[in-house]
């Protein structure tokens, strides 16, 4: 029902032809099964963590989302590869995401406090390169990146 009554208030923005001669028309719209339709890769999103635990498959269906926020916490890594056992975690975090039906939006972190420590530029780089081939396989389930990386919490302020 409510999206009917949206179509309608979205037809009323719609430019009205100035020609006298055009009958006006009725347009509707109904849904099928009655269930709400998500908003793709917008609105309200819940904290999926790609360096954590737990699970999102079911974060779609239980809070109604389609996009969770998805940063990759690297405080372990400031001055050091990432591991193997981590990047496969990632890769199956990505799977996690895409069972369930859901996009992140992506900042890559190395410290999550006001006075926490940053890394060096070489780091940020070799990290990347190492991140760039699971961004690259799992394109279709990130939404976007946020600017980030240094600063607490990847938010470019409080660097040490």
């Amino acid at each position: 029902m409510w999206v009917n009554q949206l179509v309608q208030m979205l037809l009323l923005l719609v430019p009205l032809t100035t020609d006298t001669q055009v009958a006006a028309s009725q347009f509707t719209f109904t849904h099928r099964d009655q269930q709400e339709i998500l908003n793709p890769e917008r609105g309200l999103y819940k904290l999926c963590e790609l360096t954590g635990g737990g699970s999102y498959v079911g974060y779609r269906t239980q809070y109604g989302i389609t996009i969770c926020y998805a940063p990759i916490s690297l405080a372990q890594y400031r001055t050091s590869l990432i591991s193997n056992t981590t990047l496969d975690l990632i890769t199956a975090k990505f799977q996690e995401l895409r069972q369930g039906g859901l996009k992140g939006i992506m900042r890559v972190i190395y410290n999550s406090d006001i006075s926490g420590q940053d890394t060096t530029t070489d780091w940020v780089e070799k990290h990347l390169k190492q991140l760039q081939p699971i961004f690259e396989s799992n394109k279709d389930v990130i939404a976007y990146f946020t600017a980030g990386i240094i600063g607490a919490w990847g938010e470019w302020h409080t660097s040490q």
